[in-house]
């Protein structure tokens, strides 16, 4: 069972600088985290034992959701954010931003007339889930047997050409470049003809 710590104050400075960044109506707003770092139990080894956030029945690295009336009356936050402890403190600053700003995008603000934040009986801001723009799912197997029939192959070309230029073109500068094999000479190469060794043009010819 994995165990759960408070966030360390390096995680709240960055939530709370994405947040100004790119998600200022939550700010506006005056939305409460409640931030933890999630943590696998470790084998004999001190080797984590399987991923300790699951969402829907798959590992997640982090996951957000917002919190019940009577968990705010309690003194929680307006929402929750659960972050995969062992693999966070491997990840360089910018993917730690971009995972963050992935979660945060998932909290919009129910807005009521005026355009204002409508709140609960707590006086807390109200929100909703923003669901993904797109989701994957498929089977490896599926995809090579039926190619480009499968659904598999179907849902990558969509999200392709929703945009190209934004998901795609970059893949170049990531992906391993293989270099080109070398030919190797073989051991005895044949002979060539020079063309004082070709034989005579013979009748006809």
């Amino acid at each position: 069972m994995a165990t759960y710590k408070r966030a360390p104050a390096d995680i709240k400075k960055l939530v709370a600088n994405v947040m100004k960044m790119w998600h200022k109506p939550l700010e506006d707003a005056g939305v409460k985290l409640s931030i933890l770092t999630a943590w696998a139990p470790v084998d004999e080894n001190d080797q984590p034992k399987g991923r300790p956030i699951v969402h829907q029945g798959r590992a997640v690295l982090a996951y957000v959701k917002i919190c019940s009336l009577k968990q705010r009356v309690q003194g929680v936050g307006d929402a929750e954010l659960i972050i995969d402890g062992e693999y966070w403190k491997d990840l360089k600053a910018t993917k730690k931003k971009a995972l963050i700003d992935h979660e945060l995008e998932h909290l919009k603000i129910v807005l009521g007339e005026g355009d204002q934040a409508k709140t609960d009986s707590e006086g807390r801001p109200k929100m909703k889930m923003k669901l993904h723009d797109y989701e994957l799912g498929g089977f490896i197997d599926v995809g090579q047997r039926n190619q480009y029939e499968s659904l598999e192959c179907e849902q990558i070309r969509g999200v392709f050409e929703s945009d190209p230029q934004l998901f795609f073109a970059f893949v170049g500068d990531h992906v391993p470049k293989h270099k080109k094999p070398k030919e190797k000479t073989p051991k005895n190469p044949p002979l060539k003809l020079v063309e004082a060794d070709r034989p005579a043009s013979g009748p006809g010819s």
